[in-house]
């Protein structure tokens, strides 16, 4: 399955790396070495050569790098269209349950 990277579409279920690492303000190579030294599990998922984030990866990253708070969280939160009365599942679906 390929994951939909429309930017048209309400918000994206995954980051690219370089939109990941914008969002939780740090670099693409330190981003991606959380990857390389096996600190994100699972891996992002990689289509067409580039890396894809999850929610979760996303979140996990800044936590490895020390960088998570609640400020962040919320702004990763936000960015996935997770909001406190929203699950994740909720949230790719528009809001609705499959």
């Amino acid at each position: 399955m390929v994951p939909n990277i429309d930017r048209r579409a309400s918000p994206p279920s995954f980051k690219t790396t370089g939109a990941a690492g914008e969002l939780i303000g740090t670099t693409e190579p330190k981003l991606a070495d959380t990857v390389r030294r096996g600190r994100v599990s699972p891996e992002p998922t990689i289509v067409a050569g580039r890396r894809l984030w999850t929610h979760q990866q996303v979140l996990q990253a800044a936590e490895v790098l020390g960088l998570l708070n609640a400020d962040l969280r919320e702004r990763i939160d936000a960015a996935f269209g997770i909001t406190p009365t929203s699950t994740p599942n909720q949230a790719s679906t528009g809001g609705t349950t499959p």
